[in-house]
């Protein structure tokens, strides 16, 4: 991802409310959990490392997040698109 996520961090650490110590880690979900199980059966089933590949980003998505009780609910604010298609 190139100098994007040193540009975003930048601005994070900016950020009012910003907890020290809780670096910001851009990522990509695949799923989330909202169990309770053991973690054996689904790193035996996934893994523990996913593949590497290339991507395209072809934009990337704000959104404003609100933690409510244990769940997260965010709101898309803006998008910006990349490259020239």
């Amino acid at each position: 991802m190139g100098a994007l996520p040193e540009r975003l961090a930048n601005h994070w650490w900016q950020r009012p409310g910003r907890q020290p110590g809780r670096p910001w880690r851009p990522h990509v979900s695949i799923a989330y959990s909202n169990g309770s199980g053991p973690a054996a059966p689904v790193i035996e089933a996934l893994g523990l490392e996913v593949p590497r590949t290339q991507i395209t980003i072809r934009s990337i998505s704000l959104v404003a997040q609100t933690q409510v009780g244990h769940s997260w609910q965010w709101q898309p604010v803006a998008e910006v698109r990349l490259g020239t298609g």
